[in-house]
């Protein structure tokens, strides 16, 4: 009993030191026992960030960082920067909750409370909610059959409410391995967060009634760079449980504590949150290679390795010189040496990118033409776009054709070069002409200097000889007449066309039948200012241009078509029949037949059939393509209205009028067109117009329904 009081009270006495000594960071007092690098990130890449943890013994980071030292590929690395980040904790509390957690050790709290307490006092003060993940693990049971009572919980009250609710059902022995490994396995799914991970267990250390294999457990952390902490429960730890504890904690980089009361697991939450910040180190890499690479890192002995895959590829190069036309020296001598001829230069333009998504400097760029290198240029500066501005002297060049090409070096010594660009060269020089001059009889030759900057003859057409021909101006004859002929056909149609509709647009008088066969019978017309009519009338629509205005019903029996012989109102629309459709008035009601038109009569987009269909006011009617509207009611005075006046009472059939050899009365049927979903046609009479006596075909028509 006096060996395990003196090893607890040791205990604390190293634990207190430990956190004084992170406190103060006086670097004598560091001693590294773990390396764990969490993360390499080449997205920058020439530089490489490596993020890492130096754990101390017994827990915490170290904050001494001056002889770290860095290697790529076994090759020191020097110059690198260092920085702190705060990278978040990740804390997965492990409970052995065997049959002593609901022990009591000579106070008001069991074992389970106390550890309900601890998971409430880390919630409060040590958790960094939104950065901090935790998770708590326990044995599986009826009420936990996952084993979980939190995982991967982010705020305070995650947490808070996991450890209030939590009752243990016990029923025989505890899989300690099951609940460690599973705790193992959350680590390793958030492991890539990069946030610095341990295990807490809280345990009796005893492990009476408990499955442990602590070998297997300490390699899987040791894999993992988890480090365990144990917190030993109960009013004693003894030496066996401390030795139980220990060999979780020493080989993972954890420690342990007892806890008799919540107030004594304070120090090892401290180191556990110790680990929150974490280092960085910012190297420019050496690599010019794809593939995997190698980085280490050793701090204070301890050395940890890590490694990294990136795509490497030289730099791409793309000249932005037009080379569709030569370019041209003009010399303003014909014996100009070359190197006086302009222009003696050409500017190059060209653009460099990175394949491989990892811009990096350019150290050297040279102009080759030909394969000889013209312009070398060391550490040349990039404009907007990543551009290089080079100049090619072509000052000595003569007439002739040239490869052009661009290439780079990037920092990492890989080179890359542009294709090569076909540039031509033309030199332009003052020819000497010869001329003979006659001058007294004596011939002399006369040098004539061609005018400088001269056009060449331009290519094409002989248009001298080709109009000299005979058959050149018999083939402009023959277009031009025919020109002549097309423009005066155009222009007899447009005027026919313009007379035609002159005419469509004169209303024709309204045709009144014939009285009566007999030539003294009496034709009865009402002067313009009687009342017309009952009151009905129809309203033109459509197709009826003929009518003006309101057509007035003035008789009980009006028939209608395009025969002004069979009918008192006439429309000329050829998909109406010689005699289509009549209206009868009887006691104030008026009703519509159809007269066995080819076209139909249509009431409402109905077909009408032998039955007649009663009319109401703004009923629609369709004769064949003449869209019509009966009124009931009278409109007020109008002078265009159509009169129209049945036959007299008593009076004979009228005379049939003399019809021109000229007149067409043929009917073109036409059909309307049903709307979508209306109901088929009812029966209707036998058409008598199908063949009218010029034998004109049907052509069917349906009005369309309004939609």
């Amino acid at each position: 009993m006096t060996q395990t009081r003196f090893s607890l009270i040791a205990r604390a006495l190293l634990l207190s030191a430990a956190l004084l000594l992170l406190a103060v960071g006086t670097a004598s007092a560091q001693v590294v026992t773990q390396l764990v690098v969490s993360d390499v990130d080449t997205s920058a890449f020439p530089d490489i960030t490596v993020t890492f943890r130096a754990a101390l013994e017994g827990g915490g980071s170290a904050t001494d960082l001056s002889s770290l030292a860095l290697t790529e590929n076994g090759e020191a690395i020097d110059g690198f920067t260092l920085a702190s980040i705060e990278a978040g904790t990740e804390v997965i509390f492990a409970i052995d909750a065997n049959e002593s957690i609901s022990t009591r050790d000579g106070g008001s709290l069991s074992r389970r409370e106390k550890v309900r307490d601890v998971l409430n006092l880390f919630a409060d003060e040590y958790m960094a909610e939104g950065s901090d993940l935790v998770s708590v693990i326990v044995p599986v049971d009826d009420e936990h059959p996952n084993g979980e009572l939190l995982r991967n919980g982010i705020f305070i009250n995650e947490l808070k409410n996991a450890a209030n609710f939590y009752t243990p059902d016990i029923d025989g022995g505890i899989d300690l391995d099951d609940v460690l490994n599973r705790a193992l396995a959350v680590a390793a799914e958030n492991a890539a967060a990069g946030r610095s991970q341990a295990i807490v267990l809280f345990s009796d250390g005893a492990l009476e009634d408990v499955t442990l294999s602590a070998e297997a457990i300490v390699a899987q952390a040791q894999a993992q760079n988890v480090p365990i902490f144990v917190a030993i429960l109960g009013a004693r730890a003894d030496d066996n449980e401390i030795a139980n504890m220990e060999a979780l904690t020493a080989p993972t980089g954890g420690t342990w504590v007892h806890m008799p009361d919540v107030a004594e697991v304070a120090p090892l939450l401290t180191l556990v949150i110790a680990n929150r910040t974490q280092n960085q180190v910012t190297y420019r890499s050496l690599v010019n290679s794809s593939g995997g690479h190698q980085i280490a890192l050793s701090l204070g002995g301890v050395t940890s390795e890590a490694q990294f895959e990136i795509t490497v590829e030289p730099a791409a190069v793309t000249v932005l010189l037009d080379n569709s036309t030569p370019i041209v020296r003009v010399a303003e001598d014909p014996d100009a040496e070359l190197n006086t001829i302009e222009p003696s230069e050409q500017a190059v333009l060209a653009q460099v990118s990175f394949p491989d998504d990892q811009p990096r400097r350019i150290i050297s760029a040279a102009l080759v033409v030909d394969g000889v290198i013209l312009q070398a240029i060391e550490d040349p500066a990039l404009g907007d776009g990543n551009t290089l501005d080079l100049s090619w002297d072509i000052s000595e060049l003569d007439a002739g054709n040239y490869n052009l090409a661009v290439e780079v070096t990037d920092e990492l010594g890989l080179e890359g070069a542009s294709e090569p660009l076909a540039m031509t060269i033309e030199v332009q020089r003052p020819q000497l002409v010869e001329a003979t001059a006659e001058a007294g009889g004596d011939n002399a030759v006369v040098e004539v200097e061609a005018e400088e900057n001269a056009e060449p003859a331009a290519s094409g057409f002989d248009w001298a000889n080709l109009t000299s021909s005979i058959w050149f101006w018999v083939v402009v004859g023959v277009v031009s007449i025919f020109g002549v002929i097309l423009f005066f056909m155009l222009l007899l149609a447009i005027v026919r066309r313009s007379g035609k509709k002159k005419g469509e647009g004169q209303v024709e008088p309204q045709v009144q039948p014939q009285a009566a066969l007999d030539a003294e019978a009496t034709q009865i017309l009402a002067p313009a200012f009687v009342q017309r009519g009952s009151g009905a009338y129809l309203e033109p629509m459509e197709n009826a241009s003929e009518h003006a205005g309101a057509v007035y019903l003035s008789g009980n029996n009006v028939a209608m078509g395009r025969d002004p012989k069979l009918a008192q109102i006439v429309f000329k629309d050829k998909s109406v029949s010689r005699l289509h459709a009549r209206i009868m008035e009887s006691n104030g009601e008026y009703r519509l037949y159809d007269e066995g038109s080819a076209s139909g009569t249509y009431h409402n987009y109905e077909r009408v059939g032998l039955t007649p269909q009663t009319l109401k006011d703004n009923d629609e009617l369709h004769l064949g393509r003449v869209h019509l509207r009966f009124k009931m009611a009278q409109p007020a005075q109008d002078n265009d209205a159509t009169q129209v006046f049945g036959p007299a009472a008593g009076a004979p059939p009228a005379r049939p009028a003399p019809q021109g050899a000229s007149e067409d009365l043929s009917t073109q049927p036409f059909m309307p067109h049903q709307g979508p979903g209306a109901p088929p046609a009812g029966p209707s009479r036998p058409s008598q117009d199908d063949n009218d006596a010029d034998g004109t075909s049907t052509q069917p028509y349906m009005p369309h329904k309004p939609r």
